[in-house]
């Protein structure tokens, strides 16, 4: 049995760890969100928006790790603020947007995070850890959500789409 087997094996258990909590936990999460959507008076689309930097230059599987980091990390904030709304984005098909910034840079991305929290959305700056193609700390991406689609909309519905 050499490591790459072992690594295999590994990934299934935890992948299969994953799915049967997932199986379990349904009802629950069904149940949350039937109770998130009578609070509200009608179901609004939520969704994700990744905000990348256009001056940082990176390969396309760079940019791909830095929006999966960029997710990861938005999605684990929201859980953390608002389990509910995140159960009602897993249930409707987790919508992700992708945006390229402005010309305007490293200030933008900054300054579109602090426009997200004037309407209580999580963010997440992702900063490069320097291993490969960037200076350690470039801050490459931004996530914003899951929240409300409207909500992300009067933050980020002016760039366009990556």
């Amino acid at each position: 049995m050499n490591s790459r087997d072992i690594v295999s094996g590994t990934t299934g258990l935890v992948v299969g760890g994953i799915l049967t909590w997932l199986l379990k936990n349904k009802l629950k999460r069904v149940i949350s969100i039937a109770r998130y959507a009578t609070k509200s008076s009608a179901l609004e689309p939520i969704k994700m928006v990744l905000v990348v930097r256009p001056d940082v230059r990176m390969s396309s599987g760079k940019l791909a790790a830095q929006c999966a980091h960029a997710a990861v990390s938005s999605y684990a904030a929201a859980k953390e603020y608002d389990p509910q709304l995140v159960a009602m984005w897993e249930s409707t098909g987790q919508a992700k947007i992708v945006v390229s910034g402005d010309k305007t840079g490293e200030m933008e991305l900054y300054s579109l995070a602090e426009k997200a929290k004037q309407f209580n959305i999580v963010t997440a700056i992702i900063r490069d850890a320097g291993r490969t193609q960037l200076a350690a700390g470039t801050p490459t991406v931004l996530g914003m959500g899951p929240a409300k689609a409207k909500d992300l909309d009067n933050v980020s519905g002016h760039l366009r789409l990556y």
